[in-house]
């Protein structure tokens, strides 16, 4: 590890024996000033402890030339002598030759422990764990304060899976030493492991106050932003570890840490341009090829996804991960055969594990392409286990969701209770809000909308959600507090709105309509009317058995709703909860404010559907509206699951796809009936066929 931090110079000095030495140098490491104990440690590293303390703290640090620059003069004391031999061998690369080094330290010097942090350190090297575990224990044992020990411990219990035990050790070592830069790093880089993102970025901040350049700071610091969708603040960060990075290191990790960002954040092109860019610098790294294709691939950029695909599988053609990719190509090409193929050729074990849900979920995708629905609904019970086991779903407070819910059922029941609009205040009159469920066709009927001229669509962006937490904030809770909020309140809440919209790249025009497509908003139409009461909502329907497992065939990054998405029984339940809040809502609102839109009808007659929802919009039906192929290739991204589906011509073959999967849905039926009659679809298979 290079030095990111202060050295004092050859010459530097302070005054007073090596004592006072130490305890300047603790007392510095414990005011959490890193730079200063070393310092005051040089000055005095003639000293037989003074120098004992340095090795120790560059060791942790892995900085090789300040120990390399220390080794150029040796210690008189022969057991320091020996220690710096070993760690000499270590930095060398022969493990081996350190541990026997320290073995033989210990028969002169029985349970010193620095001796066995050392042997310790080599012991692990070799792999040699549960001997390095037993040897730090007794370090620490001999020397409770002995931080370096204390950090080496923690990492060993952390590699171990014992993450609690490891945070303890680290905190330990941190409260002792707060300079301890790498002790905090390790508490830090564990938080963020569990994960608890919020309480890694106080450690990564207060390692940067230290050191504003340390480059594995930054970008860590810039992955707890990222995993908590502070998504420019996070940028920032990758930004600054990739211009801080030392010369002749590549930082790799930051450019495609970015690279996500901006995928995550619908900005594709740059995405692909980070990949390039890093290319250009790796060409020799398989990994990098794969997600530069993944990342075309989203785009629906396939051409060049697959020229890159093959050209990096000439050079590497065994990657697994290439390999997947090429398959995922194949099969959106409409070579579902030959990729299921390639997908069943790659070991499972061979993917690595961030990519394991969607390794499974493309099997799942092919399978059920070639007919297997079987393997089919294996595969994808197997993507979704992966799911369940991520980062971001333990993130995820599982409570949250059906608190927002009991709230807005108990609202609705109450008649969504709401103080009376001034009429010159802002109805929201030119505002459409597309909703129903996910998996219903919003993205498909979003499309065809965005090809009339008058409408400008927006695609799932946190537009009105922002209005829901100030609401929550703000005014008492979501969503009850909307009843006392007086005129200016809601001024505020709306304009707070309408400057979302232009932020996404929404322009007023006059007579114009803006369509906010967001599936999960029908729980909240109530809101929404008593906040724009003359907005209108287009209400998405497909069949629930289809929508429930069309939902189970996605890959979803965990949110607090898509984290409930990972089990048919979950999903169906979570419907169950958003249809009943819907049928309150039907109570609380004019029946001529909303119109369903039938997934079923829209593929089978889409002009007819169209013209009806035109109608409704009291707008003029364009044919082109139809033509959805020709507004989406004026868009430069699909931001939501269905950007494989709405690529493709219209198709009828996810129309009645649950009767495929009727054993696998038996479950689920009883909770589904009852909107399987709300919304007029048959029970059973009849009319699907």
């Amino acid at each position: 590890m290079k030095q990111f931090f202060p050295r004092a110079s050859l010459s530097e000095g302070v005054s007073g024996g090596s004592a006072t030495a130490l305890e300047l140098a603790n007392a510095e490491f414990r005011r959490g000033d890193y730079a200063a104990g070393i310092a005051a440690l040089m000055a005095q590293r003639q000293d037989a402890e003074c120098r004992a303390l340095l090795v120790e703290y560059w060791v942790a640090a892995r900085d090789v030339p300040a120990l390399l620059g220390l080794f150029q003069s040796v210690p008189t004391e022969p057991l320091q002598q020996g220690l710096e031999q070993a760690v000499r061998a270590h930095f060398q690369g022969d493990p081996a030759r350190a541990a026997q080094q320290c073995a033989a330290l210990l028969q002169q010097s029985p349970g010193h422990p620095r001796v066995l942090n050392h042997f310790a350190r080599a012991l692990f090297n070799l792999g040699r764990r549960d001997q390095a575990l037993a040897a730090l224990r007794e370090a620490v044992s001999k020397d409770p304060g002995y931080v370096q020990a204390l950090n080496n411990l923690g990492h060993v219990e952390r590699a171990l899976g014992q993450s609690e035990s490891a945070l303890q050790l680290f905190r330990r070592a941190v409260d002792l030493s707060p300079g301890f830069v790498e002790a905090r790093l390790n508490l830090a880089v564990t938080l963020l492991g569990v994960p608890r993102p919020d309480e890694a970025l106080v450690e990564f901040e207060a390692v940067l106050q230290n050191a504003p350049t340390h480059p594995d700071a930054l970008v860590n610091c810039g992955s707890c932003l990222h995993m908590l969708r502070r998504y420019q603040e996070a940028e920032q960060r990758y930004r600054q570890a990739i211009d801080c990075s030392p010369p002749g290191e590549l930082p790799l990790l930051a450019w495609r840490q970015l690279a996500k960002l901006y995928v995550e954040t619908a900005r594709i092109e740059k995405a692909v341009e980070s990949l390039q860019t890093v290319l250009r610098l790796a060409p020799d790294l398989a990994e990098l090829h794969a997600e530069l294709v993944s990342t075309l691939e989203v785009a629906n950029r396939l051409d060049e996804a697959e020229q890159v695909v093959q050209s990096a599988l000439q050079r590497f053609p065994q990657d697994p991960v290439l390999r997947y990719e090429a398959a995922k190509i194949e099969r959106r090409r409409g070579n579902a055969e030959q990729a299921l193929t390639r997908l069943m050729s790659i070991p499972a074990a061979a993917i690595p594990p961030h990519l394991q849900q969607w390794f499974h979920f493309e099997r799942g995708t092919a399978f059920d392409e070639c007919a297997r629905y079987d393997e089919a609904f294996a595969a994808f019970l197997e993507s979704n286990r992966h799911a369940r086991l991520g980062m971001r779903a333990r993130l995820v407070d599982m409570q949250a969701l059906d608190r927002i819910f009991d709230a807005l059922q108990d609202w609705t029941a109450d008649g969504a209770p709401a103080p009376v609009i001034e009429p010159d205040e802002d109805l929201g009159e030119d505002l459409v809000f597309l909703l129903g469920f996910p998996r219903s066709g919003t993205t498909l009927l979003d499309l065809m909308l965005d090809g009339h001229e008058q409408i400008q669509s927006l695609e799932e962006r946190q537009t009105m959600e922002e209005v829901f937490w100030q609401v929550d904030q703000r005014h008492g809770g979501f969503p009850h507090g909307l009843a006392s909020t007086s005129a200016e309140d809601r001024a505020r809440l709306r304009q707070h709105y309408r400057r979302r919209l232009a932020e996404e790249g929404i322009k007023p025009q006059p007579g114009g309509i803006v369509v906010d497509k967001m599936p999960m908003r029908s729980a909240y139409l109530a809101f929404i009317n008593r906040l724009f009461p003359r907005a209108r909502f287009l209400f998405a329907l497909r069949h629930p058995l289809d929508v429930v497992l069309s939902n189970f065939m996605q890959n979803y990054a965990a949110n607090d709703v898509f984290a409930h998405f990972h089990s048919i029984e979950e999903i169906a339940r979570v419907y169950a909860r958003v249809m009943q809040i819907w049928q309150q809502t039907q109570g609380c609102i004019a029946q001529q404010s909303w119109m369903y839109v039938r997934y079923e009808d829209l593929v089978e007659d889409r002009d007819a559907v169209l013209q009806q929802v035109c109608r409704f919009l009291d707008i003029e039906w364009r044919p082109e509206m139809g033509d959805h192929l020709r507004t989406l290739s004026s868009r430069p991204h699909i931001k939501t699951n269905s950007y494989q589906q709405v690529t493709r011509p219209i198709y009828r073959r996810s129309r009645g796809r649950w009767v495929r999967y009727a054993q696998h849905l038996s479950p689920i039926q009883p909770v589904l009936a009852p909107y399987l009659a709300l919304f007029g679809y048959p029970e059973g298979e009849e009319g699907l066929r």
